[in-house]
């Protein structure tokens, strides 16, 4: 093997480990948010506002000391500036807010599960406004997602629900806000990058949810375990598990990176039962593994959209481009 192969073949194993690594750390999260609205007074506006605000300083400052003014960059041109406020409020705080609204009144499993079909939203979505029919890998994929969908909310029983209205809604409800998240941004991230984008947006919503928290009277009680869950979800569930996977991604690619983001739910539901000692159905695990083989075949047969550029973009992007030298 010579020595480019070899760069490639490593630089692609340290891409298949960083992805690896944000999707692992991503599924952690939902665990330890659990553990905290169980043990030390926790709900989710709360955990949201300190998570958004926190994580979205560090990245923020971490930009800064790296770059400098360049931090600045996206609130200089009026159309980034303008889809940045509208990325904050649709896309990053309805993906946080209302996933872990999903784990507070469902389990970190099931809530992980039902947001990770957010890319059968986006198949749609696309589907819809390039006005054609579903190809059959497609479809395929639609069937076994409302399978997995239909076995998890309701264990088999037409006639009831396995897990409450509010949880449904709020699942569902997270996998529309992460299908948000995912295809809203796609200019500035294409132009600024992934760090800025979500940096700014983190830092933008998390202010903004400061008067809905009331965090300075809340009755929370923290003692070693609370401590080290809190700084899970800032630090490793947040910080550290955007920028391994956007860097996974960044190596080997949106197609490859995000089959490697699936460990998110099978690390959610393997904590669940082992951490929390929560209590999953053969229909539970069957409706992950419905889920989850879609999401992989989509992934890997689906067919591939990339942003739309146009005269405008390139301009714009031009001009930012020549003002940052």
């Amino acid at each position: 093997m010579g020595k480019s192969a070899e760069m490639k073949h490593s630089s692609k194993k340290i891409g298949i480990f960083m992805a690896l690594t944000g999707g692992t750390l991503w599924g952690c999260s939902g665990v330890m948010g659990s553990y905290l609205f169980e043990h030390n007074g926790f709900d989710a506006k709360l955990l949201v506002t300190y998570r958004l605000l926190l994580a979205g300083l560090v990245t923020v400052l971490y930009i800064a000391l790296k770059s400098g003014k360049k931090v600045f960059s996206i609130f200089r041109d009026r159309r980034s500036f303008r889809d940045e406020i509208i990325f904050s409020f649709i896309g990053m705080l309805p993906c946080q807010l209302v996933y872990f609204l999903a784990v507070q009144v469902s389990n970190p499993s099931t809530a992980t599960v039902l947001q990770g079909s957010a890319p059968i939203l986006v198949l749609l979505f696309y589907v819809f406004i390039d006005k054609r029919m579903p190809s059959r890998i497609e479809v395929l994929v639609l069937l076994l997602v409302m399978t997995g969908a239909f076995l998890i909310t309701t264990h088999g029983n037409l006639n009831s629900l396995a897990i409450t209205r509010l949880a449904l809604i709020f699942g569902f409800g997270a996998a529309l806000s992460a299908a948000i998240y995912n295809v809203q941004p796609g200019h500035i991230l294409a132009r600024y990058g992934a760090g800025p984008v979500t940096g700014w947006a983190m830092l933008i919503s998390g202010i903004c949810m400061i008067p809905f928290s009331h965090f300075w009277d809340a009755p929370v009680h923290m003692d070693v375990k609370g401590w080290l869950c809190f700084l899970g979800v800032i630090i490793f569930g947040t910080v550290v598990a955007q920028a391994a996977y956007m860097e996974g991604v960044r190596i080997l690619g949106a197609v490859q990176g995000s089959l490697f983001e699936t460990v998110e739910p099978v690390v959610s539901t393997i904590l669940t039962v082992a951490a929390l000692g929560m209590t999953l159905t053969l229909f539970d695990y069957a409706g992950t593994v419905l889920i989850l083989l879609g999401v992989i075949l989509l992934a890997l047969f689906g067919r591939r959209r990339s942003v739309p550029a146009n005269a405008e973009d390139e301009a714009a992007e031009k001009k930012l481009i020549e003002g940052q030298k």
